[in-house]
């Protein structure tokens, strides 16, 4: 389904356990993938650490790159400026089906952000995003969720949502099944299970058979618990419109998610358009 994937690496501690643990982006079909490190310009951040000569981030991409050899075709590229500009850039012209990068921020004080270039690809990418919940060495993997755990694919029913709903389908492929929510601030709950229609309509037609609930509370809360609970090893959510048009901003419920769900988060952007 997506075949080639663009993956963002910082060279922190955390990047080499990442990769090592993407193997599972074969199952969704990816087989070229290109790694990229975005050095900072001199008015950048360079972060803590020892600045490093271009021939060494080359020879630190080559390294990286081994992690996936096995798996997948691999090419690095090394840029200069804004990662996430240049980020989305790249995505642009190699037309990549999916961007993937790490979802947490690395500085002790900041555990519980996702990371300013995640923050403003999450609003900003116009295809696919995986965010991969990233730890430091020193954290451990005991709570990293089992890949062979469930899909989740949170949706509210509207247009916007509908692409990630199709992508979940597709993605799973049929006699596989789907744990579906929709979460309710309200208790009209007749409402809310009209949201799922769609997506069981459409399930139907392909083979795939859903697990579905309605859920009270707060969708940022209530789907990273619930795939906590069901020890899920990816949710797949939509997300609306472009940089706050319409839809993901700071503080958004996407964002929320990513931040809050410490496991692998695919947003698939909808439609302006979506309701």
């Amino acid at each position: 389904m997506y075949e080639s994937a663009l993956i963002a690496v910082d060279f922190s501690r955390s990047s080499l356990p990442m990769l090592k643990r993407l193997g599972y982006m074969e199952r969704m079909g990816v087989k070229n993938v290109i790694l990229v490190h975005t050095k900072p310009t001199a008015s950048g951040s360079g972060g803590d650490g020892p600045k490093l000569s271009t021939q060494e981030l080359k020879d630190k991409l080559a390294e990286h790159a081994e992690v996936l050899s096995d798996q997948f075709q691999v090419e690095t590229r090394l840029l200069s400026g804004d990662p996430a500009e240049q980020l989305l850039t790249l995505a642009k012209d190699e037309d990549v089906d999916l961007i993937v990068t790490g979802s947490r921020a690395h500085h002790p004080a900041k555990r519980l952000l996702i990371g300013s270039t995640a923050s403003a690809l999450v609003r900003k990418a116009d295809r696919p995003l995986l965010l991969e919940d990233v730890r430091d060495a020193d954290e451990g993997e005991d709570n990293i969720p089992r890949r062979d755990g469930p899909t989740l694919l949170a949706t509210d029913g509207s247009g916007a949502a509908e692409a990630a709903e199709d992508h979940a389908l597709r993605m799973l492929g049929k006699d596989n099944h789907l744990r579906v929510i929709t979460v309710s601030s309200s208790n009209d709950i007749a409402r809310a299970w009209r949201r799922l229609e769609r997506i069981t309509n459409k399930a139907a037609d392909v083979g795939v058979r859903l697990i579905r609930s309605v859920d009270l509370g707060r969708a940022e809360h209530v789907i990273p618990q619930i795939a906590a609970a069901e020890r899920a090893s990816l949710i797949i959510t939509g997300r609306r419109g472009r940089d706050g048009v319409r839809g993901v901003r700071i503080g958004s419920t996407a964002e929320d998610i990513c931040r809050n769900a410490n496991r692998p988060v695919l947003l698939v952007p909808g439609t302006e358009q979506g309701n």
